[in-house]
């Protein structure tokens, strides 16, 4: 017997809460004369996410009242290897919290009682941070998909699972084929 099991990058995944939260954002006042120049045609296409991305920082920046914001991370070690994979300088790690430096500008995670990490900028760097948290955001994400595509073929091979078929499609999903024969 064969299973088939797909691994989604969130970026896909996540996609509809990007757009949902994009046509919000266009009905708020804070951004109502902005219009967002394209839409989504397939996964691929970054152009709809950039605009995406630039009415999140037109709203937030408009909107300076958040000193710190959640995010979608809530592994320490994966959140260190995508700040060190994205450049961040003076990374210093204690229990509960992360400080460390992207272009010139101090960010500090802190981890809620959840376990989920918030961050917090300096509202003169939060225009200049949104793109960058953005990225990282994107990064964590590849780096979760690569872990458990990683953790499902050590578990594969501990049960003595053959691998039949294994492909990358375009959006970046991966569809596994194990034989699980006895």
């Amino acid at each position: 017997m064969s299973i088939s099991i797909v691994l989604l990058p969130l970026s896909v995944a996540l996609i509809g809460a990007i757009i949902d939260d994009c046509f919000q954002l266009q009905e708020k006042e804070t951004v109502k004369n902005t219009k967002l120049k394209s839409s989504p045609t397939n996964f691929n296409d970054t152009s709809f996410i950039d605009d995406c991305f630039k009415l999140q920082e037109k709203a937030m920046v408009k909107n300076m009242k958040l000193k710190s914001s959640p995010t979608n991370f809530n592994d320490t070690s994966l959140l260190i290897k995508t700040l060190e994979d994205f450049g961040a300088s003076e990374i210093q790690q204690t229990k509960q919290a992360i400080r460390c430096t992207i272009n010139a500008c101090p960010l500090y995670f802190y981890q809620d009682s959840t376990a989920r990490y918030h961050v917090e900028i300096q509202k003169k760097n939060k225009s200049k941070l949104l793109r960058v948290l953005s990225l990282l955001d994107i990064e964590y994400k590849k780096n979760v998909q690569a872990l458990t595509y990683y953790n499902l073929k050590q578990r594969a091979a501990v049960r003595n699972w053959a691998i039949e078929h294994e492909e990358i499609l375009n959006d970046n999903s991966i569809v596994i084929t194990l034989s699980i024969d006895d």
